[in-house]
C-alpha cells in the first residue's frame, strides 16, 4: 500500500465516521433536532440519518477494499459535491422556514462535507498519477 492510497484510505474513513456520527445523530436525536431548527416533520431528518448511515458504509466498504477503485471514488466526490451544492441552494434560496440556526448546521455542514470531498480528490487524483 503507497502513501497516496493511505491518504485516500483516511479521507475515507474520515468521511465515514462523519457520515456515520451525523446518520446516527439524526436517528437518535430527530425530535430535538426538528425543534432546534424549526423543521416541523422530523422524519425528514431520520430519512436523512438513514441515508447518511448507508453512505458511510459504503464509504467505510471502499476505505477497506483492497484495491480501490477510482471511479467509485469519484462517484463519492460527486455525491458529497451534490451535497454542498444542495446545501448551498438551501442556505441562499431559502425555499423553506427554517430557523438561523438551522441554517448555520446547514452551512457548517456542507464546509465539513467540502473538505472531505476535497480531501478525497486529492488522495484519488495521487493513486491515478501514481499508477
Amino acid at each position: 500500500m503507497n502513501h497516496s492510497s493511505n491518504t485516500l484510505r483516511w479521507a475515507l474513513k474520515g468521511n465515514a465516521t462523519f457520515s456515520l456520527f451525523s446518520g446516527i445523530s439524526l436517528l437518535l436525536l430527530s425530535n430535538r433536532l426538528a425543534a432546534l431548527m424549526g423543521i416541523s416533520k422530523p422524519l425528514v431528518l431520520t430519512v436523512i440519518g438513514i441515508s447518511l448511515i448507508l453512505f458511510a458504509l459504503v464509504l467505510i466498504q471502499t476505505a477497506l477494499a483492497r484495491q480501490i477503485k477510482a471511479m467509485k471514488v469519484y462517484t463519492i466526490i460527486l455525491l458529497d459535491g451534490i451535497w454542498v451544492f444542495g446545501s448551498l441552494i438551501i442556505l441562499f434560496l431559502r425555499p423553506f422556514s427554517l430557523n438561523p440556526i438551522a441554517y448555520w448546521i446547514i452551512g457548517g455542514i456542507a464546509g465539513i462535507v467540502a473538505l472531505l470531498g476535497f480531501w478525497q480528490y486529492q488522495g484519488v487524483r495521487k493513486m491515478t498519477l501514481e499508477t
